[in-house]
Parts: C-alpha cells; structure tokens; sequence
C-alpha cells in the first residue's frame, strides 16, 4: 500500500487517506438519541473511512453520532491504536484534513486541502 502512494504521489510511508463523512440515519430511538440529531434535524452517522492508493476501503468505523468530532473518532480506533503501538508502522502514517485532526493525531501527516498536486492526487 506505502509503494503505491508512492508510486501515485511521491509520499513515502503512507498506509492510507483517511476521512470521516456524515451518513443519514434513521432514529435510533434511545434515549441518547438525540445525539444523532443534526442542526437541519434529522440523524447522523459520523463514519471515519480508511482508503488504500487503489481506492479500497482498508477500514471502517461506523458507529459515533454525528454530533462527534472526526479526531475523537480517529483517538478512539484501533487504526490509531495500531499506529501508535506496533512497531511495524512506526515510520508508517496516514494522509487526513489538517482542519480536521490535531496535534495529537500524531500519526496523520496533516495537509490543507488543496495544497499542493501531490496531496491532490494522493487523496483521489
């Protein structure tokens, strides 16, 4: 997967993009429901996505209300788990929005989008 980013963007040690992105919902009817109420009043999933340079989807996290920010969402997954603990990624992260994940998410290289034809291409 890091050669193909490579290959596309001239990016070394990239595992994947990484984004989250509000789905509709229907109720889901408990009491914390109102959680997954949005301002134009009606239900979200806030799903986070990890895609490979070939655009297959390498993980999904699908379970946080809409109301929950993306960088909770990335601190809270085993995505993030697995970067900061395995040795295996150690010189390995992932590319994401620098608006939406801070310094904490210290394993997502951040880019403001559009910044330059590599980022561009990389997240296409």
């Amino acid at each position: 997967v890091s050669q193909q980013f490579f290959n596309i963007a001239l990016f070394p040690g990239m595992l994947g993009a990484i984004d989250c992105s509000h789905m509709k919902i229907l109720s889901p009817g408990e009491e914390d429901a109102e959680r997954f109420r949005c301002r134009k009043d009606f239900f979200l999933l806030n799903v986070q996505t990890v895609c490979g340079a070939d655009l297959s989807i390498r993980n999904v996290v699908a379970r946080w209300p809409g109301s929950v920010h993306d960088s909770k969402i990335f601190s809270n997954s085993a995505v993030c788990l697995d970067l900061q603990t395995n040795l295996i990624y150690k010189n390995y992260h992932l590319l994401g929005e620098s608006a939406t994940y801070g310094p904490r998410d210290g394993k997502i290289a951040k880019a403001k989008i559009p910044e330059n034809q590599e980022i561009i291409t990389g997240r296409s």
